[in-house]
């Protein structure tokens, strides 16, 4: 990632008045306009007539970093995104921006109702700078990534709001820009498309070269796609660092939230591990190219290891588990480090998150090459398939991210008694817990009940 900016911030403010002024006669209206620009600012906001969206915000963003901007509704997200897009002005401070961009804030922006699809890419394009002869050359991918190709000859208008969500994504990925804004767009549309998205925003940024901005309510998408983050509230810049120190900073803003995600037992090894495994059961990590962080530790591999250290493909549910990663380091010693798996099922969706620190503290001594090991007492999940992310971070910053390290594939077992598993509609973990009406010939334990009982 280069250190040159992408997004500099400087004492950025903005303003929105109450003032109703369009519906006051005209006559009076300019006589108004006047006394009310001339008002202050503060006193307007004190007297209830405006609100500050934000306040003294300052950033700077590098060329190639993906940052992601989380906040209650109402905290400046989207209106900070406008700004850096050029939609609306800051009423103080100042924006640069080193090179292109393509903004994707809301359903639909950009479009024209009346236009069909095929126009409507047409036009877009052009306003984000793309020659006729590239159009032409990528007209048929945008189509496909959009996959609404039998529609392209009817107008937008007649679209849905996933349709149209489509099309503005597709066009604003195949454009190519420097930057690229993205404000709850990976929220709408199917699973299918949301998936898509995510993979398209996590490749553009594995490869380093655009600056992209992620506006977002889920927390497993910032954290999965952003090396950093910026939590905004009220308007005001809150934190501003490694994705899983501010999302955890916020969430625990909140008393009444729900609690935040629970890890299980982890252990650090500083062998250089002694199993290797051919095929899929050892991930080789060291060549991939979609990753993202400051380089000063590089994971190399990850292995699924049973109990007794040899190398497994699947897992039944209930059963331990150890995940083995790999890596190599350029700074040795004992550091400020931690090590963080986290793992999501095929929708993309968290399901837990495994962070060292919350076991081990966050010093690590981490050798020039050497292995990290996360020890499951058992797979709290379903039987099928889940995608494993694994980043490091060292002295507060993040040195490797890859998403989707590996896949965990669990099977079935006889976690619970009568051999069957809950609907995963309902739940998406398994927890062990008895049932009784009173009669002990009645009771229902798991399998941990009847081992104890046995």
């Amino acid at each position: 990632m280069s250190t040159q900016p992408a997004i500099e911030i400087v004492s950025l403010w903005k303003l929105y008045r109450m003032e109703r002024l369009g519906r006051l006669p005209p006559a009076v209206r300019p006589r108004a306009h006047r006394h009310f620009v001339q008002t202050s600012d503060d006193l307007a906001v004190k007297e209830g007539r405006a609100l500050w969206a934000l306040r003294d915000v300052n950033l700077t963003i590098a060329r190639g970093e993906s940052v992601g901007v989380i906040g209650r509704n109402g905290a400046g997200k989207s209106t900070l995104l406008k700004i850096l897009s050029r939609v609306t002005a800051p009423t103080r401070g100042r924006v640069r921006l080193y090179g292109s961009i393509a903004s994707l804030l809301e359903v639909g922006t950009g479009f024209h109702d009346e236009l069909t699809g095929r126009e409507n890419i047409a036009l877009n394009a052009t306003i984000l700078g793309m020659s006729a002869r590239e159009l032409a050359r990528r007209y048929d991918a945008i189509v496909e990534f959009s996959g609404i190709g039998d529609f392209m000859d009817v107008p937008v208008k007649h679209l849905s709001s996933g349709m149209r969500v489509r099309l503005g994504f597709a066009v604003a990925v195949h454009v190519e820009p420097e930057i690229l804004i993205v404000d709850e767009v990976l929220a709408v549309g199917d699973a299918e498309f949301q998936a898509r998205c995510r993979n398209r925003v996590a490749e553009i940024i594995g490869a380093g070269e655009r600056t992209v901005l992620v506006v977002s309510h889920s927390m497993a998408d910032v954290e999965r796609l952003c090396g950093r983050v910026v939590w905004l509230d009220q308007g005001t810049v809150m934190a501003d660092g490694a994705p899983e120190e501010t999302i955890q900073r916020y969430l625990s803003n909140f008393r009444d939230s729900q609690p935040g995600e629970q890890s299980v037992g982890a252990r650090h090894g500083s062998g250089s591990g002694d199993v290797v495994a051919d095929g899929r059961e050892r991930w080789r990590l060291a060549d991939r190219t979609d990753r993202s962080g400051n380089g000063a530790l590089r994971l190399t591999s990850l292995a699924l290891l049973d109990e007794t250290g040899h190398a497994v493909h699947s897992v039944g549910a209930g059963e331990p588990l150890i995940i083995d990663i790999g890596y190599a380091a350029t700074a040795t010693g004992r550091r400020k480090a931690s090590i963080n798996v986290a793992v999501s099922d095929e929708r993309g969706n968290r399901v837990f998150w495994m962070p060292s620190r919350l076991v081990i503290g966050d010093h690590l001594k981490i050798e020039e090459t050497g292995t990290f090991r996360c020890q499951l007492r058992e797979v709290p999940l379903l039987p099928g398939s889940y995608n494993i992310d694994v980043w490091c971070n060292v002295e507060g910053a993040v040195a490797d991210k890859l998403i989707g390290a590996a896949v965990l594939r669990v099977v079935h077992s006889n976690y619970y008694p009568s051999g069957k598993f809950p609907s995963s509609a309902r739940t998406s973990v398994l927890v062990r817990y008895t049932w009784s009406d009173g009669s002990r010939s009645n009771q229902a334990r798991s399998p941990e009940t009847e081992a104890a009982s046995d």
